[in-house]
């Protein structure tokens, strides 16, 4: 007979912890959300920086536009601009 502590059985657990698929309504009301909740100014800055940091990516590291953006590449453009003399 498996321990559970506080109805936290071994299967229970595991069933917490499997990642669950997004359904295309709660993917809606999520971009829903967040896009009432964010100015239009704000939008067009993280558009505008989106599309910067691509630009860098292509440049210096010859790599299209590709979702999820990698860790390497985003400590690759922080480390670059820490770096840089440039207040961009």
């Amino acid at each position: 007979m498996a321990c559970c502590f506080f109805g936290l059985c071994h299967s229970n657990v595991m069933k917490i912890h499997q990642p669950q698929q997004l359904t295309l309504d709660w993917e809606k009301s999520y971009t829903d959300l967040i896009n009432a909740g964010t100015s239009s100014s704000t939008k067009r800055a993280y558009q505008r920086d989106t599309a910067f940091f691509w630009r860098w990516v292509k440049t210096h590291l010859n790599n299209d536009e590709q979702y999820p953006a990698t860790l390497d590449m985003v400590l690759r453009f922080c480390l670059y601009h820490l770096n840089e003399k440039s207040p961009y």
